[in-house]
């Protein structure tokens, strides 16, 4: 799992012509590291993140 900042809510996410290509590079290191580290590149679903992170034993 990775992340960057356009993980977070819309409300959040990075904005402006800078980001667009941030947006990009980000995009390209990983899936840069994960050939390197050889991992697929794979965003979970939610189910299998909340199987890993319960919702209750999330910080509040």
């Amino acid at each position: 799992m990775s992340y960057t900042p356009w993980h977070s809510l819309p409300e959040h996410r990075p904005l402006g012509g800078i980001n667009r290509p941030r947006k990009q590079v980000y995009e390209l290191i990983s899936r840069l590291r994960n050939q390197l580290n050889n991992v697929p590149h794979k965003e979970p679903t939610t189910e299998e993140f909340f199987s890993i992170f319960p919702l209750d034993v999330l910080p509040k």
